[in-house]
């Protein structure tokens, strides 16, 4: 047990459910996008939330508000005081993406002879750039990378790029790699 909360006194019928507000706070949030290049055709929006209240907040459903507007609902962890949680909230409209691979056989005595060309294409058809961060996953027996665009490299296969797309402009990532 991580934590006990008190619930106070509360009444049910033999076989009814009982949902309880466990606390209600605003909390500092901020707004992260994120695309998951491999796993999803979309630019996902997570607020990372910062539990600056006095009780830690338990796992459970998450309703994200903003100016009374409901903006979504997820699944939180189990989020400690002063520590930050994810809450995803849904899809970025405004912003198209996709993930292209091509490969090529090449000729040749290596036994490491095929080329993977990637592009990641990001469009923004709203009114405002917006800073997106980028995650794709590349085979383990990948070999002579070529980047345009240098990503931070992270354990697990996962390169990762932060880039800004203007209103209405197209970004493009591309990479390639010999397995």
């Amino acid at each position: 047990i991580q934590h006990v909360y008190t619930l106070g006194g509360v009444t049910a019928q033999p076989g009814e459910t009982i949902y309880a507000r466990m606390q209600e706070n605003e909390l500092p949030a901020r707004r992260l996008y994120l695309w998951n290049a491999r796993a999803n055709p979309q630019v996902t929006v997570i607020y990372k939330v910062t539990n600056d209240s006095e009780l830690p907040l338990a796992e459970g459903i998450v309703r994200a508000y903003q100016h009374d507007l409901f903006l979504g609902s997820d699944f939180i962890e189990l989020t400690p005081i002063g520590s930050e949680g994810s809450v995803t909230v849904g899809n970025l409209q405004n912003v198209r993406v996709n993930r292209s691979e091509s490969q090529t056989r090449i000729e040749g005595p290596s036994e490491r002879d095929d080329l993977h060309e990637v592009a990641l294409t990001l469009e923004n058809f709203g009114d405002e750039a917006v800073e997106i961060e980028v995650v794709d996953f590349y085979q383990p027996n990948a070999v002579e990378f070529a980047f345009e665009d240098e990503p931070a490299r992270e354990g697990d296969n996962i390169l990762r790029w932060v880039v800004t797309v203007d209103s209405g402009e197209t970004k493009e990532i591309r990479y390639s790699f010999k397995d």
